[in-house]
C-alpha cells in the first residue's frame, strides 16, 4: 500500500498542473488583490515538488533507484508496473520465474 501511495504522489508530481495557472489566476481575479499567473505557477510548481519528494520518501529507495537510473519513458513504465502489481518486478531478471518449483527426484 505504501508503495502505491508513493507512486500516486510521484505521478501527481509529473502531471503538468502548471498549465492550469492562467485559468486559476483568471478565476481568482475577483479578489481584492488577485495573484498573477507567475505567482500561481510558482505556487503550483513548489507544491508539486514537495508532493514528488514526499512520494519518493513514501515509496522508498526502490522506486527512486528506478527513476534515477533510467529514461523518463522507462521510468513511467516501471512506475505503472509497480502501481498495478504493488511491487517492483523484473528489475534484474533473477528469481522471477514463478514456474520453477522444488526439484523432483524420479526414482
Amino acid at each position: 500500500m505504501r508503495l502505491r501511495v508513493g507512486v500516486i504522489l510521484i505521478i501527481l508530481w509529473w502531471t503538468p498542473f502548471w498549465l492550469l495557472a492562467p485559468d486559476i489566476a483568471n478565476s481568482l481575479s475577483g479578489l481584492n488583490n488577485p495573484p498573477s499567473v507567475a505567482a500561481v505557477t510558482t505556487v503550483i510548481v513548489v507544491v508539486q515538488t514537495i508532493i514528488g519528494l514526499f512520494g519518493f520518501w513514501v515509496a522508498g529507495t526502490g522506486v527512486k533507484s528506478i527513476i534515477k537510473g533510467s529514461t523518463r519513458r522507462h521510468a513511467l513504465g516501471a512506475i505503472w508496473s509497480i502501481f498495478l502489481h504493488g511491487e517492483i518486478r523484473g528489475q534484474d531478471g533473477t528469481g522471477n520465474d514463478s514456474n520453477e518449483g522444488p526439484a523432483r527426484e524420479d526414482a
